[in-house]
């Protein structure tokens, strides 16, 4: 079961559409949480996460894989994800490269690349609930709750698909 909810406020979406086009830097910062969009995904600035998963390897470790589109007219990045479980945070191994987002298009957290892998070593078990936050350079983050998955079939596409360390394993700092 997925349950998102974007960090940002749904009324000002436009305004900072307006603040990201002219900053990257000056978004605004929101008083409360927006309320729940579609399932799966969570907004902000245009910017969507959506299609999450938490993906638990043969080896206990979990992998994360997810789409982010970039429906804004300015390039972003995502340099950062935190794991929450409970809590707790959990150390995230990252790719030491940042997973650019080009104006209206799609990226895919967990691909067969330099950029945008993530692992959990240890720590998560098929079946528990887990906050995921992406943290954009734009100081943007967007939360995605969801359920931990065994590996299957269905995830032959995300990468990697054990433990491997893409870089030092360290708690992400709260947004």
């Amino acid at each position: 079961m997925h349950r998102t909810r974007a960090t940002r406020s749904a009324v000002l979406v436009l305004v900072a559409v307006a603040a990201l086009a002219a900053s990257p830097q000056a978004l605004p910062a929101a008083a409360a949480p927006a309320p729940p969009v579609e399932p799966a995904v969570a907004q902000a600035a245009s910017i969507e996460v959506g299609a999450v998963s938490v993906i638990v390897n043969r080896d206990g470790s979990a992998t994360i894989g997810a789409e982010i589109t970039n429906g804004t007219d300015a390039e972003a990045a995502l340099a950062d994800v935190r794991v929450e479980k409970g809590d707790r945070a959990l150390p995230v191994s990252a790719t030491p490269f940042w997973l650019p987002l080009l104006p209206g298009s799609s990226a895919r957290v967990g691909d067969a690349s330099d950029a945008g892998g993530f692992v959990v070593p240890q720590g998560v078990d098929v079946g528990d609930a887990l906050t995921l936050r992406f943290l954009l350079d734009t100081g943007t983050c967007l939360d995605v709750e969801t359920d931990a998955v065994a590996r299957s079939s269905e995830h032959s596409l995300v990468y990697p698909k054990d433990g491997t360390r893409l870089g030092p394993a360290t708690v992400r700092p709260a947004c």
